[in-house]
């Protein structure tokens, strides 16, 4: 067992196991977020005993230890998962092939500044989605 994995889990409550260890390798490997499915397909090359199921049972245990974090994809409903890496981010996403590129800054600060100057709303996060065609795909 690799003890840089058992040590991650161990600060986090949770066992490590050979399939927490897999998943929590190719979210790392991933440039953004990932479906379950995609994280399924490659699990299964490198571990073929590895099933769906199981993918889906460890993304949530890591969502609700806060390794990881769950969107979902305005256009397809799809939900997506990254490593949780305490930085606010949004993405433009290409309609055509799905990839996900992330937004250097946040263009939503001056909005949410002034809602909550205007309204007695208290606002604790927001959310922004751009969606088109990437280089490739226009």
């Amino acid at each position: 067992m690799d003890k840089t994995h058992q040590a991650f889990f161990t600060s986090h409550g949770i066992k490590s196991t050979i399939q927490r260890n897999l998943v929590l390798d190719l979210l790392q490997e991933s440039e953004s977020p990932v479906s379950a499915e995609d994280i399924y397909l490659k699990a299964a090359l490198l571990q073929p005993t590895v099933n769906l199921s199981t993918i889906y049972r460890t993304l949530e245990l890591f969502c609700s230890k806060n390794i990881a974090v769950k969107s979902t994809l305005s256009e397809s409903k799809k939900a997506v998962y990254e490593l949780n890496t305490h930085t606010h981010k949004h993405y433009m996403v290409c309609l055509k092939c799905k990839r996900m590129v992330p937004l250097t800054n946040c263009p939503c600060s001056l909005i949410e500044k002034a809602v909550s100057e205007n309204s007695d709303f208290e606002i604790l996060d927001h959310k922004l989605e751009i969606v088109g065609y990437c280089p490739e795909c226009k």
